[in-house]
């Protein structure tokens, strides 16, 4: 009932001038979210001036003052885009959602079939209901009793024609959708928890716990931060031995986007390589060494239910500070129980959310 009071706003301007409104019904407000590798797709108040400019008359008002929202977002999946519409009241309730899925890379291609669903949802009684949003059975039933008396909309074939003197067209503002937590532009995070596994940073293979933090505010480059904590690995050799524990964190950048929600970065890790040495002729304290790396991730984040997607990372990193290790045997020979590797690999897997 409320959505179909809602809509009048949108079909006064049709009616005959004999017909009058007592009170201004509320207006419906718009709201459009391009989640990340859809950023280039068509923006919310682009998409509400193609609504209203097939229409011929505004429609949308701010939330704020609106009695129903038309909310939509698109996204990327492996075949191309997949858009999701609803529509709901202010109090959050889902009156009806349709999606609309369409194939290849160019994202223009799901303009027309956006503004064509939306329209036909506005308009009742154009005989294109198919076309549009479903509705729950109240909504339908308040709907047809309230248009129920009203002049048919044009020929909806030619959905919907602007007035033959068109109405004057009141430009209003329109603040873009912002997940809870952000002011701006649009905002993504992605949380990440990986178990991780390494070859080259410390001797043989290393595993260790790893979490992980992605940002992506409007069409910028998204933002990854990560830390890891490695278990400590031994080495011995000649009656000594050697524990090398590593903390690190890292902070990249992601400027290209791959499939099943991927991305691949460019950027830095710093951490703390502490060692521990016993047995040796000349045993030294436990020394603490600052190592750098310049590093390459792939990332992927394929969906697996609601907010929450697994976690895939591969690494390989350039270490700018490449410490050896070497001890004095009780024989009095050298010996070098470690060397960071010119190039060292890492992996890791987990889950996570994206809010």
């Amino acid at each position: 009932m409320l959505y179909g009071a809602a809509l009048m706003l949108a079909l006064s301007s049709a009616l005959p001038h004999g017909v009058a409104r007592a009170h201004g019904p509320p207006a419906p407000a718009l709201n459009w979210v391009r989640l990340p590798g859809a950023e280039h797709c068509i923006a919310a108040a682009a998409l509400a001036d193609r609504i209203e400019e097939r229409v011929g008359r505004v429609l949308f008002v701010p939330d704020t003052e609106a009695g129903l929202s038309v909310d939509g977002r698109v996204g990327r999946n492996e075949q191309g885009f997949q858009v999701t519409l609803q529509v709901s009241k202010p109090g959050g309730r889902v009156l009806g959602e349709r999606e609309i899925e369409v194939v290849g890379d160019d994202c223009a291609a799901i303009e027309e079939a956006v503004v064509l669903v939306i329209a036909v949802t506005l308009y009742p009684r154009t005989g294109l209901l198919g076309r549009g949003i479903p509705l729950d059975p109240e909504t339908a039933a308040g709907l047809e009793a309230l248009f129920g008396d009203e002049p048919l909309d044009p020929d909806p074939e030619a959905l919907p024609q602007a007035d033959p003197e068109p109405v004057p067209v009141r430009r209003v503002a329109r603040p873009v959708p912002t997940p809870a937590g952000f002011s701006g532009a649009e905002a993504t995070v992605e949380l990440d928890a990986a178990g991780a596994v390494a070859a080259g940073q410390l001797p043989g293979l290393s595993f260790g716990v790893a979490a992980r933090l992605g940002l992506r505010f409007g069409a910028l480059w998204p933002i990854e931060l990560g830390a890891a904590l490695w278990h400590e690995t031994e080495e011995e050799r000649a009656g000594g031995q050697a524990r090398f524990g590593l903390i690190a964190g890292s902070a990249a950048i992601c400027p290209w986007q791959v499939p099943v929600r991927g991305r691949l970065c460019l950027g830095a890790r710093a951490g703390s390589l502490r060692v521990e040495a016993t047995g040796f002729a000349e045993t030294e304290p436990a020394s603490t060494d600052l190592v750098v790396d310049l590093e390459a991730t792939g990332l992927f984040r394929p969906r697996l239910w609601g907010a929450l997607h697994a976690y895939l990372g591969l690494s390989l990193a350039l270490p700018l500070l490449q410490h050896g290790y070497t001890f004095q045997a009780a024989d009095g020979t050298t010996v070098e129980l470690f060397r960071i590797a010119q190039l060292t690999i890492r992996a890791q897997i987990g889950l996570g959310l994206s809010i």
